[in-house]
């Protein structure tokens, strides 16, 4: 079912609105939220498990700690949230050089690997064919491939994600999807998959773990500003003024009262000696 964008992004302010107010735990919403369909897009950029755990909450952590940066007069927070997501994974597997080619005896093995008349056996046979055949994508048509099948985002937020512009991502998403089809046909079968790829893609190759959010809330640190629950400057620099004249008004008061007192005794030594 389609995301009901307008109710979402009410949701998602109002989320927002209440960590600001000092909320912590309202966080732990987002992240139930987001968390699959990050997962998703991690499963798609061809990363493991593991890799997608470790990223996923690290981008979670990167996103309180600059929640104070984002503007959602720019951009929605899921758009953002990807973002995010996708920097980090850009820096993860450039560094590790995962876009390589897969070697095409290599992709045969993985399809055969499991001979199986089963269907939750060929499905899984299917994503691990599918997650190599992305590695061997160049790694702007795969992130904007895997940005392109996650519910909720359009293409112009892609175009935004990737800093091109819509046509450019239009001519990436057709240049990947060749590519995956040319590759995956190299498997000397052919499958569903290869009937129907847009379905295939549209499908969670990667689950997050039922623990995730109590992952990612045990590694937030306190709210960065503005959405630190702090008392504002302006209001405690009356209580400090007025103390201030408080304490000189009483120092004052003492003043005029050991001179009243001085002028008395002056007053009477006077009178005294007038009678003498």
């Amino acid at each position: 079912m389609p995301l009901d964008l307008c109710a979402v992004m009410v949701s998602d302010q109002s989320i927002l609105e209440r960590i600001a107010s000092g909320e912590r735990e309202a966080f732990a919403e987002l992240v139930q939220r987001y968390q699959q369909p990050l997962f998703g897009f991690l499963g798609r950029m061809g990363m493991t498990q593991a890799q997608a755990e470790d990223l996923a909450q690290e981008t979670f952590l990167r996103a309180w700690s600059h929640l104070n940066k984002f503007d959602p007069a720019r951009a929605q927070f899921s758009t953002w949230l990807h973002t995010i997501a996708r920097n980090l994974a850009f820096t993860l597997l450039a560094s590790r050089q995962e876009h390589a080619g897969l070697p095409d005896d290599a992709l045969a093995d993985i399809a055969c690997e499991h001979p199986s008349p089963m269907q939750q056996l060929q499905a899984k046979q299917e994503r691990e064919l599918l997650q190599h055949a992305l590695r061997s994508l160049p790694l702007t048509d795969r992130s904007a491939l895997a940005l392109a099948y996650v519910q909720g985002i359009s293409l112009t937020d892609v175009a935004r994600i990737e800093g091109v512009s819509l046509a450019a991502i239009k001519t990436r998403l057709h240049r990947a999807r060749q590519a995956l089809r040319s590759t995956l046909e190299k498997t000397r079968r052919r499958t569903a998959m290869n009937d129907d790829l847009d379905t295939l893609l549209g499908q969670d190759l990667l689950r997050s773990p039922t623990d995730f959010t109590y992952r990612v809330m045990q590694g937030i640190k306190p709210l960065p500003m503005p959405f630190e629950q702090s008392q504002p400057r302006y209001t405690r620099q009356p209580e400090h003024a007025l103390h201030k004249i408080a304490v000189r008004i009483g120092m004052i008061g003492a003043g005029l009262l050991g001179l009243s007192q001085v002028v008395s005794f002056v007053f009477g030594v006077w009178l005294a000696s007038s009678a003498l």
